[in-house]
């Protein structure tokens, strides 16, 4: 691992701790491949050498889910929304809760914190285009590779249109290269997505993916390309483009 990679984990695990040294708001929910989770409110506790601890929802789901499940958490920290995975490993030790008054799950510690989008943010749907080709590579496996029509831009990411059969591995296959231009801008928009829901697509041998931004290694370069994606969706919407919306 670079030092550059070991520095942006410190810093990463440093805002992890003052997250939990306040106690911050958070929601969780179990990751099921192909579908967006239910999240429920939680409090992020103790950061310990090997895991994180927050406080254990009611949600039954959570509280009886078998250790090894991955989990997803969100919260806010330094005017920041975060998100990180975790493996689940069941209920902690009443030893280690805060005053022994408040049941926590604990989790294994998360690889990295991903940014997330603000929850309200410019949407704007491509049917009334020409449609916009997208292509998307597997970070991990470069081999992995597909096509997509997108249907739809956000500030929070995309949603388009993929065959059915190229879809089957996508929602164990990590994070993803988004590459693809926008209307009338020839220079091409690269980013980092993630995939969050599947479902049956509009016509026969579809499937319609939903994606979301996450951060990259190039951070400064990531906040550029979505900056240009901003500026496109803020003058469509100045051209009273009627399937532009705030969500």
């Amino acid at each position: 691992m670079s030092t550059l990679c070991l520095t942006r984990r410190k810093a990463q695990l440093q805002l992890l701790a003052d997250a939990c040294a306040r106690a911050a708001r958070a929601r969780i929910g179990l990751r099921r491949p192909g579908t967006p989770g239910r999240l429920s409110d939680t409090r992020l506790r103790a950061l310990a050498r090997d895991a994180v601890f927050v406080e254990a929802p009611l949600d039954p789901a959570l509280r009886q889910a078998a250790a090894g499940q991955s989990v997803e958490v969100i919260f806010e920290e330094r005017g920041e929304r975060y998100a990180f995975s975790a493996s689940l490993r069941g209920l902690a030790d009443p030893a280690v809760e805060a005053g022994g008054a408040v049941a926590l799950l604990r989790l294994g510690l998360p690889l990295r914190l991903e940014r997330r989008p603000p929850r309200r943010y410019l949407r704007w749907s491509l049917p009334p285009m020409p449609a916009i080709a997208a292509r998307l590579t597997n970070i991990c496996d470069q081999t992995l590779a597909l096509s997509m029509r997108l249907t739809e831009v956000s500030e929070g990411g995309l949603t388009g249109i993929v065959d059915r059969h190229a879809a089957a591995p996508l929602a164990t296959a990590g994070p993803f290269w988004a590459e693809f231009c926008l209307p009338d801008d020839s220079q091409t928009v690269e980013c980092v997505v993630r995939l969050v829901h599947c479902e049956a697509g509009p016509g026969e041998g579809q499937t319609l993916a939903g994606w979301t931004f996450c951060g990259s290694d190039g951070p400064s370069t990531s906040a550029t390309h979505l900056a240009r994606i901003r500026r496109f969706l803020v003058e469509h919407k100045k051209r009273g483009a009627t399937s532009g919306a705030m969500v």
